[in-house]
């Protein structure tokens, strides 16, 4: 439904002009030229009219209707302006295009803070915003000191700029978040308009394989969790870095859920961890983790150490993590520590100049997938757990060497022909005592099933089954 209502002045109009404003919250329908409209975008309202040949789109700045309408009408009041140069005037000032301190370049970043219709990001995702921001006005300053607003900058400046982020060696996805940025910030200050960083001007780049973190082996994870308990491994607050790597390993939790884990997410009665990790914060996907034997050893001890279950389970790393401290540095010690190269060459002409990280905390992740997966862990139940999609997994995650594929496929039954028909033999167990303990068992099924026994058999007998 629409709802016309009609902004009329008289007292100012002398000319009698006479405009109606096509107030809709959808854009479904196709309006005649000349006519406005109000619609919704990403919970904001947004009124779009035709000046002459142009079309104009301006951000009203309100999530509520009757505000919606209220803006509009104000804004199309002044409608005695004689010439297009007036309108456009107005217009400019509405929006705030004539105002220095709203338009000028240097303070984007403070109007963009304080605009009400910006989405609601983390102070993380700020902070990033904020970077991207300041290293385009950086260079803007230096090779085109004469754009001060924001609607100086132009398609080809966007477009140079972008071929340099390119030119410095940075990964396709910093790439892709440094424009977003830029895209995001013009569009809440300037209002809904053309942008000079949209998808049309600057492509955005396309995935790029990057060397993935190596998983572990079972003795390097031996060798890694007990390495905690060698004198001459010295980093700060050792005993909470080694409950940290064994939360790793025996949970796949990222670093930042491992750090920032707190008592309340820890259920000992049912023997689980249960929270919601950052990175699906947002669709509130909790995920409930099985606590292993070792990590909940390590979890008591720390109960213990600690003297209650409030707060965060490791309280240091999670002050250090929270300031972005030392903790990469602790972490990273452990693997150089254990003989890993924690950074390697990337082969080729990759985009990426720097070397890529081999070796992490992620490495942790990864090995616990490879676990569970190589041990039958099914990938839907994997993907709850883990709180990754199933896609993901199967991508990135599960790391199966020839040799545990091989011994999937070696455990597979072999069909062999028979006079009285197929005869499907199980392949042995792996596992020397588990084949023993078998082989005996058939013998004494075998001996029990023979009838009578000689005082010998029998003797044999009690052997076997004591």
């Amino acid at each position: 439904m629409h709802k016309a209502i009609s902004v009329f002045d008289p007292a100012t109009c002398k000319d009698n002009i006479k405009q109606e404003l096509i107030i809709s919250t959808t854009m479904g329908k196709r309006r005649s030229k000349g006519q406005g409209h109000i619609f919704k975008r990403g919970g904001v309202y947004y009124l779009q009219y035709d000046i002459g040949e142009s079309r104009k789109v301006i951000s009203l700045k309100c999530r509520d209707f009757r505000s919606a309408e209220e803006k509009a009408g104000e804004f199309l009041k002044p409608i005695d302006a004689r010439t297009k140069a007036q309108i456009a005037v107005h217009i400019a000032e509405a929006r705030g295009l004539l105002n220095d301190r709203k338009a000028r370049l240097s303070s984007a970043w403070e109007n963009y803070t304080r605009d009400p219709s910006r989405p609601n990001s983390s102070p993380g995702t700020l902070k990033n915003y904020k970077r991207s921001l300041e290293k385009f006005t950086s260079w803007t300053n230096e090779h085109y000191p004469q754009a001060v607003l924001l609607n100086d900058i132009t398609v080809d400046m966007a477009k140079e700029y972008a071929r340099k982020l390119w030119a410095d060696g940075i990964s396709w996805n910093t790439f892709n978040h440094h424009v977003k940025a830029l895209h995001l910030i013009f569009r809440i200050v300037l209002g809904f308009r053309d942008n000079v960083w949209c998808r049309d001007n600057i492509k955005r780049k396309e995935k790029i394989r990057m060397t993935a973190r190596q998983a572990l082996t079972e003795e390097e994870v031996e060798k890694l969790l007990n390495s905690f308990d060698d004198p001459a491994l010295s980093i700060p607050f050792k005993e909470e870095m080694r409950l940290l790597f064994n939360i790793g390993m025996w949970t796949g939790l990222r670093l930042a859920d491992a750090a920032l884990l707190k008592w309340d997410s820890v259920r000992f009665k049912q023997n689980v961890i249960r929270l919601i990790p950052v990175k699906t914060r947002k669709i509130q996907r909790e995920v409930e983790i099985p606590i292993h034997p070792m990590l909940s050893r390590e979890l008591k001890k720390a109960e213990q150490r600690d003297g209650g279950t409030d707060g965060f389970v490791m309280p240091n790393l999670a002050r250090l993590y929270q300031e972005k401290s030392s903790i990469r540095y602790g972490i990273m010690k452990v693997f150089t520590h254990n003989g890993f190269e924690t950074t390697v060459e990337v082969s080729g002409k990759g985009q990426r100049l720097r070397k890529a990280n081999q070796y992490g905390f992620h490495s942790l992740r990864h090995t616990f997938a490879t676990f569970a997966a190589s041990r039958g862990v099914p990938v839907m139940i994997l993907s709850q757990v883990m709180g990754d999609d199933v896609k993901t997994l199967q991508d990135y995650y599960t790391h199966l060497t020839h040799e545990v594929k091989g011994k999937i496929f070696a455990a597979l039954p072999m069909i062999s022909s028979a006079e009285d028909g197929i005869v499907v033999k199980e392949q042995p167990s792996e596992n020397p005592e588990s084949l023993l303990k078998s082989r005996l068992s058939r013998a004494v099924e075998l001996i029990k099933s023979s009838g009578n026994l000689t005082e010998k058999e029998q003797e044999i007998l009690k052997i076997l089954t004591a």
